[in-house]
């Protein structure tokens, strides 16, 4: 039973109050639950304020750290909405079960209980709910665990009490377990920094819970976490902290038992020695493999891609004077979009392009051109050659005519547009019909001459409008 004394009427100030409303949720409403009641179970309380257990007790200990009630356990629990008590009385008075007092005292030998002390052993029973007898083992395992000793805080202890309450632990037999389970988490927190070289001192508390995690939460054995801890030499700084890191990472790939684990970091090994590789052949030694590296080259073998593509793939684009991995991603996706995966596929591609290439800047330079071919001038001369029919003799005439043209690009597309239409194939059919276009034009009369004009300017803009449509396609590639 719980009972709740305070006065008839509260003021809070302006700065409290804003901070009760901004407390833990549960706070505000046990804070007024207690001014229209006199006295509850805590059973009752909690069903009508439709909170569980560990929530209540979280908001009773906000409560009364914030100053807002403090907690009695003389005989019924009391709430009191006051502060703290300035003057204690003599702590048998108060808390009289000598017996109870005698065996906590026998527990802390030379350090003599205070009122405070059997304040926080009290409240363990009638706040949180803990046996006596289990209470009694609380403090026999928190002076052990305790750095210092039986002159440890009181504050830890009711911290201690909080978490086994939550747990459930309200007997001897699970405070025993509980005591077990830590005791085996301490032991395999200290062997995992022994593994580390830290043999000076015994694992904190949050090591400690950290390998209870893992071994608990996680599944993770001392040998499976034994297995991932070679991957703690890549820092300067290894720590339980750092290698919470690296399991979870594995825990997140179902990834738990030992023989697992060492499969999985072998085939990193090798994946790692793989992409180091690729980063000599792209002129970018001693680079850091990252695990979006990792994940970059597993995609690229997926996709169908060996290592021997992929390096061709690095020297190709280091030769274009770019040496990042995902320039060399951008050469093997374009091939991928073609179908092409293998490497003998891909260098006859590629021998075919350095080909077209080529011949691209020759008919550019016919035209007196000077420059790398562009994916449109390529895209050009593929439709001369190949769409058309055109030997490079035929291409190379026309852009010896193109060439006095203030557009020499359109002038030629023109040109070749022209013959194409007329069913000119040969380099003489070409010279003939060249021959013929200039005496019509010289015998022509005015008005001829002026049609004719016209006919050309209206096959330069079809060639414009043609090289235009080219660079729209090439940019709808893109």
């Amino acid at each position: 039973m719980i009972k709740f004394e305070k006065p008839e009427m509260v003021a809070l100030p302006k700065k409290e109050l804003s901070r009760l409303l901004s407390a833990p949720e549960g706070c505000l409403k046990i804070y007024l639950y207690g001014y229209l009641h006199d006295s509850a179970d805590m059973q009752k309380i909690m069903g009508d304020l439709g909170m569980e257990k560990s929530a209540f007790l979280d908001c009773l200990d906000y409560l009364e750290q914030g100053g807002y009630l403090s907690i009695d356990v003389t005989s019924d629990t009391t709430l009191r909405y006051a502060a703290a008590e300035n003057e204690h009385p003599l702590a048998q008075e108060v808390y009289p079960d000598a017996q109870f007092n005698g065996l906590l005292q026998s527990l802390f030998t030379d350090r003599e209980l205070n009122f405070r002390d059997l304040k926080a052993f009290y409240e363990c029973t009638a706040v949180f709910g803990l046996p006596k007898n289990v209470v009694l083992m609380l403090a026999e395992y928190c002076i052990a665990t305790h750095k210092r000793g039986n002159h440890l805080p009181s504050s830890y202890i009711t911290q201690k009490a909080k978490e086994w309450a939550k747990q459930g632990i309200d007997s001897v037999e699970k405070a025993e377990e509980r005591m077990n389970a830590d005791s085996e988490a301490a032991a395999g927190a200290k062997e995992v920094l022994r593994l580390m070289g830290i043999r000076y001192r015994d694992p904190s508390e949050a090591e400690t819970k950290l390998f209870e995690k893992w071994k608990n939460e996680w599944g993770m054995e001392l040998p499976a976490i034994r297995s991932a801890m070679g991957e703690l030499t890549k820092t300067g700084n290894p720590s339980m902290k750092y290698l919470d890191s690296i399991l979870e990472r594995l825990y997140s790939q179902k990834l738990t038992g030992s023989s697992q684990i060492s499969e999985h970091f072998s085939a990193s090994e090798k994946t790692d020695s793989a992409i180091k590789k690729l980063f000599y052949a792209l002129s970018v030694p001693n680079h850091v493999v990252t695990a979006e590296l990792r994940e970059k080259y597993t995609k690229l073998c997926r996709m169908g891609f060996d290592e021997e593509t992929m390096l061709f793939a690095c020297r190709m684009a280091s030769g274009n004077n770019k040496h990042s991995f995902s320039a060399m991603e951008n050469l093997l996706y374009g091939w991928h979009e073609k179908q092409l995966t293998t490497l003998a596929d891909i260098r006859a591609y590629e021998e075919k392009q350095a080909a077209l290439l080529e011949k691209a800047k020759v008919m550019l330079s016919a035209i007196a051109i000077e420059r790398r071919p562009t994916p449109q001038d390529i895209r050009l001369y593929t439709r001369f050659r190949s769409e058309y029919g055109y030997a490079d003799e035929v291409i190379l005439f026309a852009a010896e005519l193109a060439q006095a043209s203030a557009n020499p690009i359109a002038a030629l597309t023109a040109i070749m547009n022209r013959w194409h239409e007329s069913g000119v194939k040969t380099l003489e059919e070409a010279k003939l019909a060249n021959e013929r276009f200039r005496g019509n034009a010289r015998k022509a009369d005015y008005e001829e001459r002026q049609y004719t004009q016209e006919d050309e300017d209206r096959r330069i803009r079809e060639a414009l409008r043609s090289i235009e449509d080219m660079i729209h396609d090439d940019f709808a590639d893109i």
